[in-house]
């Protein structure tokens, strides 16, 4: 925790014989400076810890007394959002808290989005700042609109306006994206902790619904035979690849397999191509792309969501509300439906199993989770097996 306490800094005594008062502020991190409070007395008037006997006594205390009062308060909120790791930083907080500066009074909520965005390196991230100022700009209108206006109470407005038109985990999304624009401006002391109006307020957010498919409902897309149906069973052969993935993959390496970095997470996957998956790969082998129907596109990075779009809308026709999310969940249920280890089913997954930095020194068991994925194939297709029928013969 910060601490502040007063000093008599008697190191060099000025030409009246007085000493300055200064402020030894340090951080938790060990952090330590001495800013001048701007009162100079003889070290007679000192006892250690408040002026005495001096005539402005009463005076000089109060007001060290509100000083410190600020610079304590000033630290205790921003260290709430980080640690403070240099003099430098730590000077200017104190500077801040000491000036009273109101810089969120003027600070325009566009900029402070702006500034927010340009530290993000994926646009995806971006797309849900810019989302979320479009919600803003749908409540109230954005020009002359700053930082200080978004009290507490204009948050529970603007809550209030949301949820007239979107669902809660919609709603939680967009409030905690503006409450990481105020987190960054706070950090990067741009505005004064004092006008966080999140201190108070609880954003609400709902259990994420399951989008696990019924054995039966899986096989009814195996069986479909439409492009869409194809793509959605190899997204489920290989372990819940996402579109996103899909439409980057490029080969097949010699030892079978498919190797790639995912865009959400940023993880490395490495996953078996089994039997089933290759007979949907060569049924739509591209020249340029693993899968022939990003052959066509001029950028896949870029159109993934138009081809995910297409693909969903002509799944819900097979299946009411089902879309290429639910390949990856039906994964993982079946997997543990089926009595896999939690630790194989999240490998899988590409998540980390029990303690975060015990998984770092952890290299998943690739064997096992290929075994596991087979015998989920196996178990989704064992009625092809039971009438005769071979599974990469419905592809």
């Amino acid at each position: 925790m910060a601490k502040v306490s007063t000093y008599l800094d008697t190191r060099r005594q000025k030409a009246d014989g007085k000493f300055p008062l200064k402020f030894a502020v340090s951080s938790c991190r060990g952090t330590r400076i001495l800013y001048p409070i701007g009162i100079d007395i003889e070290s007679k008037y000192w006892n250690g810890h408040e002026v005495v006997r001096h005539e402005s006594r009463l005076l000089y205390n109060q007001l060290i007394g509100y000083k410190r009062l600020e610079i304590e308060r000033t630290l205790m909120e921003t260290e709430m959002r980080g640690p403070i790791t240099s003099q430098q930083i730590l000077k200017r907080i104190v500077e801040n808290a000491l000036a009273g500066r109101t810089k969120s009074a003027t600070y325009p909520v566009v900029d402070a989005f702006e500034a927010k965005m340009k530290t993000l390196r994926k646009e995806s991230n971006r797309a849900f700042y810019r989302r979320t100022l479009e919600a803003i700009a749908e409540f109230t209108p954005l020009e002359g609109l700053v930082m200080k206006d978004i009290s507490y109470k204009w948050i529970c407005e603007f809550e209030a306006h949301l949820r007239r038109r979107n669902k809660t985990n919609t709603v939680s999304i967009i409030l905690r994206t503006l409450r990481a624009v105020f987190n960054h401006l706070i950090r990067s002391e741009e505005i004064e902790a004092d006008c966080y109006p999140f201190r108070k307020f609880s954003i609400r957010q709902e259990e994420t619904k399951k989008r696990a498919l019924t054995i039966e409902q899986l096989r009814a897309i195996r069986d479909h035979g439409t492009r869409a149906s194809d793509i959605f069973m190899l997204m489920f052969y290989l372990i819940g690849i996402n579109t996103a993935d899909l439409c980057r993959l490029r080969e097949i390496t010699p030892d079978g397999r498919i190797e790639y970095r995912r865009m959400k997470t940023g993880r490395m996957y490495s996953i078996k191509v089994e039997p089933e998956a290759m007979a949907i790969i060569e049924k739509y082998r591209g020249e340029e792309w693993l899968i022939n129907i990003f052959d066509r596109r001029k950028n896949p990075n870029a159109d993934h969501r138009t081809f995910m779009y297409k693909i969903n809308k002509q799944l819900k026709k097979i299946t009411p509300g089902v879309s290429t999310n639910c390949a990856r969940h039906t994964w993982a249920t079946i997997s543990q439906d089926l009595d896999i280890p939690i630790e194989t089913t999240t490998a899988g997954m590409g998540h980390s199993y029990g303690s975060r930095t015990t998984a770092i020194y952890i290299r998943p068991n690739r064997k096992k989770v290929d075994d596991a994925n087979r015998k989920i194939i196996d178990y989704v297709n064992a009625d092809l097996r039971q009438s005769g029928i071979s599974g990469s013969s419905t592809v």
